[in-house]
């Protein structure tokens, strides 16, 4: 057997009845064996420990709200410029798809979004922009995120050794592999694999790679204002684990399991165990609540009727509505008709 005909029984399999509820199965058991392990380290800690060195400083709280929603909010404008639809009406669906990505499964957010968008018209082009988007984002995440690596580890901030167990030499090998092969693979076959403009897609890669840096950033903020007398160089691994933890495809509750593997590693740390282990589980418990409860508002908040959406060079035009004040049926390059039926790029 090939393996195209084995991974399209694969993908057959995980669409079907029984391979869903497989795979709820397998990442429900993942997700328990996280939090059990996590429940377990920090036992070996002691749970009075880690109540005790729990964050007080407000501003631990103020940075966490604003790296929660720093990603919707950026992604307001990508989307902006790709739907040309206004932020305010972006914000509430990008609310949802982060805490679908979050803490349901990856790309599970995607899938929402590209339904809303398409339901309100936004784009002859919306799962084309979207994907594009998507990959964009990632590139850029993860080739800051190797380049991140490399600064610390050559800066002497990051021991790979303590990271890796001895196999730093494979890690880094593998990985550089990996990445050429995947950045050549992109580039060869960019034609096929985008939609969007060459132009587009570099202010793309560059706003991703911006909110890569600005995330990071205020990540470790958050960390030092609890423990402002802690070397960087425990703030660096922290980080470096959170990184690689958040590169990992299909691991659910990558927050937990993020502060999972820093709590294991805590020993080598020169900080105090339990008030990061403190400020980790806190940081976590205060995603997931947040998650809920904006998730409920962004809900409420997105009544906006389906067919009222903003006009975009790319979109279909709506003609079961006047057209509003101030704007056009249609462009003057479409001379008023609807888009070519035969383009199914979306």
């Amino acid at each position: 057997m090939s393996a195209r005909e084995t991974l399209t029984r694969l993908e057959t399999w995980a669409k079907s009845p029984g391979g869903k509820r497989a795979i709820n199965i397998i990442r429900a058991l993942l997700f328990i064996a996280v939090i059990a392990f996590l429940i377990y380290r920090i036992s070996l800690i002691g749970w009075g420990r880690v109540w005790a060195e729990r964050p007080r400083t407000i501003w631990f709280y103020v940075v966490g709200l604003g790296i929660y929603f720093y990603l919707p909010a950026f992604e307001s404008i990508i989307y902006h410029r790709l739907f040309g639809a206004s932020p305010r009406v972006l914000l509430p669906a990008l609310i949802q798809k982060r805490v679908l990505n979050m803490d349901l499964f990856d790309y599970s957010g995607e899938v929402f979004f590209v339904a809303w968008a398409r339901r309100r018209k936004l784009s002859d082009r919306v799962l084309g922009l979207t994907k594009d988007n998507l990959i964009m984002s990632s590139a850029a995440s993860n080739i800051g995120a190797v380049v991140m690596l490399t600064v610390l580890v050559s800066a002497g901030f990051v021991s790979v050794d303590d990271l890796t167990g001895g196999r730093s030499g494979w890690v880094i090998v593998g990985g550089t592999f990996i990445l050429i092969i995947a950045m050549g693979a992109i580039l060869t076959l960019r034609k096929a694999i985008f939609t969007s403009d060459l132009p587009t897609l570099g202010f793309l890669f560059g706003t991703h790679t911006a909110r890569f840096v600005t995330i990071s950033a205020l990540q470790v903020l958050q960390w030092w204002v609890v423990l402002p007398d802690t070397p960087f160089t425990v703030w660096a691994t922290v980080l470096a684990v959170y990184t690689v933890a958040h590169r990992l495809p299909l691991i659910p509750a990558k927050d937990l399991v993020s502060a999972t593997l820093v709590v294991s590693i805590g020993g080598t740390l020169d900080a105090s165990t339990a008030a990061i282990a403190s400020m980790l589980v806190v940081r976590a418990a205060m995603e997931k609540a947040v998650g809920a409860g904006v998730y409920l508002l962004a809900g409420l908040a997105d009544t906006r009727d389906p067919t009222d959406g903003p006009t975009h060079p790319d979109a279909p035009v709506s003609t079961d509505r006047p057209a509003k004040s101030g704007t056009t049926a249609a462009s003057p390059q479409s001379g008023g008709q609807d888009p070519d039926p035969r383009d199914t790029r979306s």
